[in-house]
């Protein structure tokens, strides 16, 4: 049970990123004037978050295990 638990909140980051780079590309748009602004903010917050919820953690493990053996 823990590990469809722990799966589904993973999984759910995805689409959480996605709707926190969708509002900040509303929110520069609206700001600034112009979409391009929006568009690259929006997309630096979704590297950001995806980078920091799933890559980040991937290569710290790879990193532990490989210190490990």
């Amino acid at each position: 049970m823990h590990r469809v638990g722990s799966a589904l909140v993973t999984a759910a980051t995805i689409p959480f990123a996605l709707g926190l780079g969708g509002d900040v590309y509303v929110v520069i748009t609206k700001i600034v004037g112009t979409p391009t602004a929006g568009l690259i903010a929006g997309s630096l917050a979704l590297v950001l978050l995806i980078g920091l919820w799933h890559a980040y953690p991937l290569v710290a493990a790879y990193l532990r295990n490989r210190t490990a053996r």
